[in-house]
C-alpha cells in the first residue's frame, strides 16, 4: 500500500535544508495555542509555500478549555493562512481537571463552531486521553475524522532509515482506535521522535490514510523524480500566479516571486505543471 508520508512541526523545529527532505507531501504546523499563537507560525507557513510549494499545507491549533470558544476562534481567525490545503486540525489533549461531561460539552461547542466557519475539521488526539476523558462517547464522534497518535510511549527502537526508506518503515496497526469510533485518515509516529537531515531538532512521522488522501486531491501521485526535468525561472517582475489547472478560469493556488526557480515535469498548451495539480503560464517562465 501506499504511503502518504508527512511531517508536523512546531516552533522551535525548524528546516535547515528543504533539499535533503524526500517523499514528503504534506506538512502539518502548530499555529498556536488557547488565546496565543506561536511567534515563528507566519513565518514558517510562508518559507514552506516558497521552498515546498507541492506540499499540502494545513495547521494545528491546541485546545486548551481553559479559554473560550471565543477566544480561540478569535486567535484562529488571526492567524489563519488563506487556501488552506487540509482542514484546519484542532489538537484535544489536554482536560485541565475538568470533569468529562464539561470537556464533551466543551469540545463539541468548538468543533461546531470550527465547522460553521470553515466548514471543516480534524482532530488531533490519542486513543489514551479521549477515551478516558471523553466517555460515554458523544454521538457525533463517528462522523468525524481524526488525527491519532499512541501516548504514552512504549519503548521502540529509534528510526535509523533514510527519507527514501521511511514510507515502507511505519509499523502498521500500532496505533490506537478510539473506542467510540471516528474516522482515523492521518497516524503519527510518536514512537520516538527521531533526528533526520534537514531538520534543526527531532521530529514526528505522519502517514495519511491513501483512501482518504485521494478522496481530497485525486489519485495517489508518484513522488517526482527531482532530476529528470528541466528548471525554469519565473520572469514575471509581479510574480507568477499558480493555477489549479492550465487555464485562467482555473483557481489561483498562490503565487511564485521573481526569479523562483521550478522543474516543469510538463507542457500543455502553453502552461506547465509544477506540481501535483500546479500549473503556470510558460510565457512568464524562462529555461535554466
Amino acid at each position: 500500500m501506499t504511503r502518504i508520508l508527512g511531517i508536523d512541526t512546531w516552533a522551535g523545529n525548524q528546516v535547515t535544508d528543504y533539499s535533503l527532505i524526500h517523499n514528503v507531501q504534506f506538512a502539518i504546523l502548530r499555529g498556536g495555542q488557547g488565546n496565543w499563537q506561536d511567534a515563528d507560525f507566519i513565518a514558517d507557513w510562508a518559507n514552506y509555500r516558497s521552498y515546498k510549494p507541492d506540499w499540502k499545507l494545513t495547521f494545528y491549533h491546541v485546545f486548551d478549555p481553559w479559554y473560550t470558544t471565543a477566544q480561540h476562534m478569535a486567535r484562529i481567525r488571526s492567524y489563519c493562512p488563506p487556501n488552506l490545503d487540509i482542514p484546519i486540525v484542532l489538537d484535544v489533549e489536554l482536560d485541565r481537571g475538568y470533569s468529562n461531561s464539561t470537556m464533551r460539552a466543551k469540545v463539541k461547542e468548538m468543533r461546531d463552531a470550527l465547522k460553521w466557519e470553515y466548514q471543516n475539521m480534524i482532530f488531533y488526539t490519542g486513543a489514551w486521553w479521549w477515551d478516558a476523558h471523553m466517555s460515554p462517547y458523544p454521538s457525533w464522534q463517528v462522523e468525524d475524522r481524526f488525527w491519532l497518535a499512541r501516548y504514552p510511549l512504549p519503548t521502540y527502537p529509534r528510526v535509523s532509515c533514510s527519507w527514501e526508506q521511511l514510507v515502507n518503515y511505519y509499523p502498521s496497526g500500532w496505533v490506537n482506535s478510539l473506542r467510540g469510533g471516528g474516522d482515523p485518515i492521518i497516524w503519527q509516529w510518536s514512537g520516538d521522535k527521531f533526528y533526520l537531515p534537514g531538520f534543526s531538532g527531532l521530529i514526528d512521522l505522519n502517514f495519511f490514510r491513501e483512501d482518504a488522501w485521494d478522496e481530497m486531491f485525486g489519485d495517489t501521485p508518484p513522488v517526482e523524480p527531482p532530476t529528470t526535468s528541466p528548471k525554469y525561472r519565473v520572469i514575471a517582475p509581479l510574480g507568477l500566479r499558480v493555477r489549479s489547472c492550465p487555464s485562467t478560469g482555473c483557481p489561483k493556488l498562490y503565487t511564485m516571486p521573481f526569479g523562483t526557480v521550478r522543474q516543469v515535469y510538463e507542457i500543455r498548451n502553453g502552461w506547465g505543471r509544477i506540481g501535483i495539480g500546479e500549473w503556470c503560464n510558460m510565457e512568464w517562465m524562462a529555461k535554466i
